[in-house]
């Protein structure tokens, strides 16, 4: 009865496709996590429209639609609003959207961060911010993976909610 293995040279051969199958597929697999990031900020946008959609359509019944200041009550607390939207503020959008999120630097296992500018609030998942001394907006701009909500500025002006670029491509940093 004859043994027979491998020869050298075929074992030589299925290392070398096996290498250029990971040559081809590793960069796929790398991207992964990138694409779950920006995957997660579209939700968290998602999230932000449907608290949108929520306290708009409870200020429209309840007729504060053109009111500057007011509240309304949601599940939970009660949500600061303006003209008939969230405010941009942690009272507001953050209120109303019912997120685990940490301002600057305050929660360290929070699951999004989020700096109230004037008028703004920008959002990034919290492991991707690096706090400075002074916590400031270019702290999460900086990722390139956030998102600005800009709140309505008077009756029938509608507000903003802005996507950092890597969101909507596939360029580096989310």
């Amino acid at each position: 009865m004859k043994q027979r293995g491998f020869t050298l040279i075929e074992l030589i051969i299925v290392i070398v496709i096996l290498g250029i199958l990971a040559v081809t597929a590793a960069p796929k697999f790398i991207d992964i996590q990138s694409d779950a990031s920006r995957a997660t900020l579209q939700g968290l946008q998602s999230s932000i429209k449907g608290a949108i959609s929520t306290t708009h359509a409870k200020s429209l019944v309840e007729g504060e639609q053109n009111q500057s200041t007011s509240s309304i009550a949601v599940p939970g607390g009660t949500v600061a609003m303006a003209y008939g939207y969230p405010t941009a503020a942690a009272a507001g959008i953050v209120a109303a959207m019912d997120i685990q999120a940490g301002a600057a630097g305050s929660v360290a296992n929070a699951e999004w961060g989020y700096f109230v500018g004037t008028g703004t609030v920008t959002f990034a998942p919290y492991n991707k911010i690096t706090w400075s001394a002074t916590p400031a907006a270019t702290d999460i701009t900086n990722t390139n993976c956030y998102l600005t909500y800009t709140a309505a500025t008077g009756a029938g002006t509608p507000l903003v909610v802005t996507p950092a670029n890597s969101v909507i491509s596939n360029s580096t940093g989310c």
